[in-house]
């Protein structure tokens, strides 16, 4: 592992002595509306909502969770419903999920601070926001292999299609400082398995063992 990264999570631990109380499954990050969930995940992950309300007063807006892989910082933001149902849903949407990718940025810059000493070094950052593919009544797989291969836009259906080329854009286009992530990501909750193995993303409680 990545020597930023191990003396990040260090610092972190020592930081914060209840630290592993919030590492919580990604299940659990993803729950919405009493006992529902987006996610079944029991990999285990930061709950950054709770870190960062220890963190600062007032609470600024984060993302639901704080992953790591080898090399790598993961910020996985989850929303359940369909954001394509109205115009001004898409919109609060972006302005959300904006808001969630500029203030986990300044958070973990702060975080960085400390864990460093200096305001240079930093560790490669990636967010991914996670839409419900089952209320969106579409499947993923297919989604996704007609998004990886399209040559044009007409083999998308109207779903689809304000995900990928109005939310996906907008999101980019808002984030604060560009040059702090490698990626910011849409990604299906079916399919959500399938991007922790993509990246290689760990669970905290066996990088903290």
């Amino acid at each position: 592992m990545d020597v930023n990264i191990e003396k990040f999570i260090s610092f972190l631990v020592d930081s914060y002595p209840n630290l592993s109380d919030i590492y919580h499954t990604f299940e659990l990050c993803s729950k919405y509306d009493g006992n529902n969930y987006l996610v079944n995940s029991k990999i285990k992950t930061i709950n950054f909502d709770k870190l960062t309300e220890w963190c600062f007063t007032p609470q600024p807006q984060s993302a639901d969770s704080l992953s790591f892989s080898d090399s790598q910082i993961y910020l996985i933001e989850f929303k359940s419903g369909d954001p394509t149902t109205h115009s001004n849903k898409i919109e609060k949407l972006i302005r959300s999920v904006i808001g969630k990718i500029n203030d986990s940025d300044n958070t973990l810059t702060s975080l960085y601070y400390g864990a460093f000493q200096n305001s240079t070094t930093r560790i490669p950052q990636n967010f991914c926001l996670v839409i419900d593919s089952k209320q969106m009544g579409i499947s993923a797989i297919s989604s996704t292999l007609a998004r990886l291969s399209r040559s044009n836009n007409n083999t998308m259906s109207s779903k689809e299609k304000i995900v990928f080329d109005k939310v996906y854009p907008d999101l980019k286009d808002g984030v604060n400082n560009k040059d702090h992530f490698l990626r910011i990501d849409i990604w299906f909750s079916e399919l959500f398995e399938q991007y922790l193995k993509k990246y290689k993303i760990k669970d905290i409680s066996l990088i903290d063992a």
